[in-house]
């Protein structure tokens, strides 16, 4: 398996609690990793970590075989890009302005030639097209929600058709306030992304979802790697039984070619 990232010997506390240890953790190169596990489980921490944003961890966290502190601002961000689970903005903006804001890493260079193409793909792979002059303060929470992934992906790419196999990115509940037409649409998307070698890592709260769209799940209980499985094996074993602390039946659909769950909730 060629993996985007490494992680070795993570532990990230909060005061005197640790929240997070990993001592190795492998993210497949050109795959959806799904994580999933319960509340508090520290999904949010890792996927923080991934980002390389803090200096605490980004020594643990490898990509090509340098460590992420290795990598200045303005390089790290022009490798990969984050969804946050809520994601704001001081002031409104048109919903073009917004998806904008993606394209700040490429000031510099010649990219900034097709930053007009490439926010236009992004909102129009996020249905924004006729809100594009719409004010954000004006949008619902779908929508604004639907903004932000679309200026997430105007980050992601220096130009239209750039080879997106050394870049990752990554998403805290994506599907938030979408819904479930956006959401099918937008896993369509990242099945076309990863087609282009984008690695994404994704914490959903679904397991369903999770099982049906990822290649591989990394499972999360408190705050360490409790297993990780393609998403196929896992619909086949125990292990959510455990995670979750309550039996689940998984059962495959042969006219949908989807797995559902049934969660079998005690009396």
């Amino acid at each position: 398996m060629n993996t985007i990232l490494k992680l070795h010997h993570l532990r990230i506390t909060q005061g005197k609690r640790e929240v997070l240890c990993v001592p190795q953790l492998h993210i497949a190169q050109g795959q959806l990793t799904a994580i999933i596990g319960p509340n508090g489980a520290g999904k949010s921490t890792l996927l923080n970590a991934l980002s390389g944003n803090h200096s605490h961890s980004a020594a643990q966290i490898f990509h090509q075989e340098h460590s992420l502190a290795q990598f200045g601002g303005l390089a790290l961000a022009q490798k990969r890009a984050m969804l946050s689970q809520h994601s704001s903005i001081a002031f409104p903006l048109s919903v073009a302005e917004l998806v904008r804001l993606g394209r700040e890493p490429y000031r510099t260079q010649a990219a900034q030639q097709q930053d007009q193409a490439v926010c236009d793909w992004a909102m129009n792979a996020m249905s924004l097209n006729t809100l594009r002059e719409r004010s954000s303060a004006e949008l619902s929470g779908g929508e604004q929600h639907r903004a932000h992934i679309a200026r997430v992906l105007a980050q992601l790419l220096p130009v239209l058709d750039a080879d997106l196999s050394d870049k990752w990115l990554l998403l805290d509940e994506p599907t938030n306030h979408l819904d479930i037409h956006h959401q099918y649409q937008f896993f369509a998307l990242l099945q076309q992304l990863k087609m282009r070698g984008l690695s994404i890592i994704a914490i959903l709260h679904d397991p369903a979802l999770a099982i049906n769209q990822a290649d591989r799940i990394v499972m999360l209980k408190e705050g360490q790697v409790f297993g990780e499985c393609p998403a196929a094996e896992l619909a086949r074993s125990q292990a959510l039984d455990a995670l979750y602390g309550m039996q689940m039946r998984c059962r495959y659909c042969d006219s949908t070619q989807q797995y559902y769950l049934a969660p079998q909730l005690s009396a």
